[in-house]
């Protein structure tokens, strides 16, 4: 099963609750849409050199992100397919949401392309971790190695995740029967 962004919350989120963050100056396309903010095409805040650029920015844009889809719940199509996986014993979901709506309805074999947004990942050693809560940093520090730590999300200019990848390839390839919604 693979369900296209239309599930995805993010978007509907964003769009109704973007007034804080517009106080920061950021013109409103550029929160709501990853647009190219100069002429060289850099994103705004969905890419390793936006991160480099300003990485307490992006780390609080992806905070309050969080901070959205901890408020969000899931939606009729979201819990259509947990039911499913019920009956279906080699139901994989592969998805390219952030959001983990598919989880919190109660999918429980879930590939997620682009990563999700609530986890965290070492921006030196690509090694998926949480912050340690003690931790003030803004963006926090890897407690492996120092480095930064940044949103687990697939950005412009970056691979998916090899394992990921493989696993939805041999799901798909091992499958009888694929729906694409």
């Amino acid at each position: 099963m693979l369900p296209v962004s239309g599930a995805e919350q993010l978007k509907t989120i964003e769009e109704a609750r973007l007034r804080p963050m517009l106080s920061q100056s950021i013109p409103y396309s550029q929160l709501v849409r990853p647009v190219p903010c100069s002429s060289s095409g850099r994103n705004m805040f969905h890419s390793p050199s936006a991160f480099a650029r300003d990485p307490r920015l992006v780390w609080e844009w992806y905070a309050w992100r969080r901070g959205l889809v901890e408020g969000a719940a899931p939606n009729p199509g979201h819990e259509a397919l947990a039911e499913l996986e019920r009956y279906v014993p080699e139901f994989v979901l592969i998805t390219q949401n952030v959001d983990g709506l598919h989880r919190r309805a109660g999918s429980q074999r879930i590939i997620e392309l682009h990563g999700n947004i609530m986890r965290s990942k070492c921006s030196l050693e690509a090694v998926i971790l949480e912050p340690n809560e003690d931790d003030t940093d803004v963006p926090p520090s890897c407690p492996r190695c120092g480095a930064s730590l940044r949103p687990y999300v697939v950005w412009f200019g970056e691979m998916l995740p090899q394992e990921a990848l493989e696993e939805a390839f041999e799901s798909a390839q091992n499958c009888d029967l694929f729906f694409s919604i």
